[in-house]
């Protein structure tokens, strides 16, 4: 080798001033910046897009790495965090047991109630104590109120329709309503007259006995042929008040000095007499239709206890509605359990660890760059179905890198990782 060509090799050795690396982040610059002057350069290349975003993302890990007062303050977060944790915990827990308690409770009362039907239905024939005491009360009561109402309506009737109160020796509300000679007074009139009068009582206890059968269907209807019947017998009874309030009116008006108007309905409106026939009817006539149909009903189930299975059926139905709606948030509160469980392990495991990262922060450098990235594309020519196709590489890698959730959260690395 000759001398010369020593010296060229040693020329050849001398090092080389480094390059000027032109795609890293300049100082002072931001990712918008970043992100423009990059894609710039590239062209709006896809791979160069999915390299910057790595190179990004461990860019910032080693720097958040390096942070220690950032990592202090991604320790007493997770710490924070994981203190909330367990109170959610705890009250979770304790929301458990309620309703594990309330669900033991329901148990227990479907287990009586089942118990009972099975009781009931082996009893099926015998006498049934219950609807037998209830008949016999009904009975004692429908005895008095059936004498009242018989009383009553043939007074009315007769006194509304056949009384002649200018001969009558008693003239007032009372005579009226309760008149002791009615059915006799009704038979000197006439074998018409008397049944007529016999008929009235018989009419109420008809409406009665109508309401009864009404409200022991099982359509919606029931409530509409109801208030049909109290109307009809509500409106009888007001017709019956004026004409008794009229002619006792009338009568004490031909007593009178001078002339008075006519009797109104207006007038009956205001005037006790009207009102103390109606209440002394209807009202009477109402407690007398509600007894009978307890009387009645009690007789169909003196040897039957299907009233009651059927009312323990539908409370046994109940309880099983309710039954599996706790059943239901058992298992909603098992499940948050479950997810704070999970999450209680994950915080413990990041405070054991050394090095914090948060990712929330990385995102939003990657979003800055891909921003700048995106807002050149355009100049550069790219086509609509090209700048989409950069969107969907940085969404891919940055869930690669970050994983898909976007809620603010830390990554935990071990110390060879960010060396």
């Amino acid at each position: 080798m000759s001398i010369k060509d020593l010296f060229t090799l040693k020329k050849n050795a001398e090092p080389q001033p480094e390059l000027a690396n032109t795609e890293a982040k300049r100082q002072g610059e931001t990712y918008v910046q970043y992100g423009k002057r990059i894609c710039g350069m590239v062209n709006a290349s896809e791979t160069a897009l999915a390299t910057s975003i790595q190179k990004i993302y461990n860019q910032e890990r080693q720097a958040q790495a390096k942070d220690g007062i950032r990592q202090n303050e991604l320790k007493e977060k997770a710490k924070g965090e994981l203190a909330k944790v367990e109170i959610e915990i705890e009250a979770t827990q304790n929301n458990l047991d309620n309703e594990a308690a309330k669900l033991n409770a329901e148990k227990g009362n479907k287990d009586d109630v089942e118990t009972e039907i099975k009781r009931l239905k082996a009893a099926e024939g015998q006498v049934n104590k219950s609807a037998k005491t209830k008949m016999i009360a009904g009975i004692i009561i429908l005895i008095p109120l059936t004498l009242y109402l018989f009383v009553f309506y043939s007074s009315t009737f007769y006194s509304a329709f056949f009384k002649d109160f200018s001969e009558a020796a008693d003239l007032g509300i009372k005579a009226a309503m309760f008149d002791a000679q009615a059915v006799s007074h009704a038979f000197n009139s006439g074998i018409t007259e008397l049944l007529f009068v016999l008929s009235a009582p018989i009419i109420f206890m008809g409406l009665g006995y109508c309401l009864h059968v009404f409200n022991s269907q099982k359509s919606k209807s029931k409530y509409l042929k109801s208030a049909a019947i109290l109307s009809i017998t509500f409106v009888f009874d007001c017709i019956l008040a004026f004409l008794i309030a009229k002619s006792i009116y009338d009568t004490e008006a031909l007593n009178m000095l001078g002339d008075l108007p006519p009797y109104t309905i207006s007038m009956a409106f205001t005037e006790v007499n009207f009102w103390a026939v109606i209440f002394c009817g209807f009202i009477v006539y109402l407690i007398w239709g509600i007894v009978f149909s307890m009387a009645y009903t009690a007789y169909e189930n003196l040897h039957s206890n299907k009233a009651e299975i059927e009312a323990l059926e539908v409370k046994l139905n109940s309880i099983k509605q309710k039954i599996a709606g706790i059943e239901s948030a058992i298992i909603l509160i098992k499940k948050k359990q479950t997810e704070l469980n999970g999450k209680r392990a994950a915080l413990q495991q990041n405070i054991n660890n050394n090095i914090y990262i948060d990712k929330n922060a990385i995102r939003v450098a990657l979003t800055d760059f891909f921003s700048g990235w995106a807002s050149v594309m355009p100049a550069l020519g790219k086509s609509d179905i090209e700048q989409r196709e950069s969107r969907k590489v940085f969404d891919t890698t940055t869930a690669t890198l970050l994983g898909t959730s976007t809620s603010s959260q830390s990554e935990t690395t071990t110390n060879n990782e960010t060396k």
